[in-house]
């Protein structure tokens, strides 16, 4: 029954975005671009060009994991959709994977699977050519290895599994800066949880996440420069939620509306 439920939560969650997606279709593709779709395209155009050290310009302030997926998927705007979807479809069954990890019951992680798959803001980001959706399924793999390090027991396992996260933690980071500094409240989190444990798991994390977040590249230093500054953004950051959350009911209005006029129109 349960496997059932989840399955179809997942096609919903798919559906609704598939829904999204074509939605906002306009022959100019602009709805698409999410705002920041032109420096990931001219970063990417340096990947294709041979810059596979990130040293170009374009990488201080775009984060290089995504635009090297846009450059694989030939810069071809559907493909990229496309995959956005399905990056962002593969967050539902996570979330249920982590709820029950966290020990809540069947009836509960399917809800927060659920929940996940009928965000508004999920499904936005996911129907338009952004880092969001390779960033968050990144996230939630990096916290379904956290919280398989609670009970790993063998030294070979917690390695395996702390190099893992720590790789998933860093490469979220790759795809969008938020998440640069996550791992250290995680981890001293999982100590306490653990109390030890010989210390492989720190050491397997920090290294893993450590050797990831090197290809940064000048990225790096400018995450650094953020973080430093981070008393002066707390005002930005609160307004810019404040005004993300404000924009949802617009954003159901307008999708449905567009909607109604493309199919009229086929």
């Amino acid at each position: 029954m349960g496997q059932k439920s989840l399955l179809a939560i997942l096609l919903l969650g798919l559906f609704l975005r598939v829904l999204y997606a074509v939605g906002i279709y306009d022959d100019s593709l602009m709805p698409y671009h999410g705002g920041d779709w032109t420096e990931y395209a001219l970063a990417a155009e340096q990947i294709v060009g041979g810059d596979f050290s990130f040293s170009s310009s374009y990488f201080v302030v775009r984060p290089p994991l995504f635009p090297l997926m846009i450059a694989l998927l030939d810069m071809r705007p559907f493909l990229i959709i496309g995959t956005n979807i399905l990056l962002a479809t593969a967050i539902i069954p996570l979330t249920f994977s982590i709820a029950l990890s966290l020990g809540f019951s069947q009836a509960l992680a399917l809800l927060a699977a659920a929940i996940v798959a009928i965000d508004l803001t999920g499904i936005k980001y996911s129907g338009v050519m952004v880092a969001e959706p390779l960033a968050n399924l990144l996230l939630a793999l990096g916290f379904l290895s956290l919280l398989s390090l609670r009970r790993a027991r063998s030294a070979t396992v917690i390695v395996i599994t702390g190099l893992l996260c720590g790789a998933c933690f860093a490469l979220s980071a790759l795809a969008r800066p938020a998440s640069f500094l996550l791992w250290i409240p995680l981890a001293a989190w999982l100590a306490i949880v653990r109390g030890g444990g010989g210390g492989f798991w720190l050491f397997s994390v920090s290294l893993s996440h450590r050797y990831w977040a090197s290809a940064l590249g000048k990225h790096t230093t400018h995450i650094t420069s953020i973080t430093a500054h981070f008393h002066q953004l707390a005002p930005t950051i609160c307004y810019i939620s404040a005004l993300r959350w404000s924009t949802i009911g617009r954003m159901a209005g307008k999708t449905s509306t567009r909607l109604m006029l493309n199919l009229r129109a086929v």
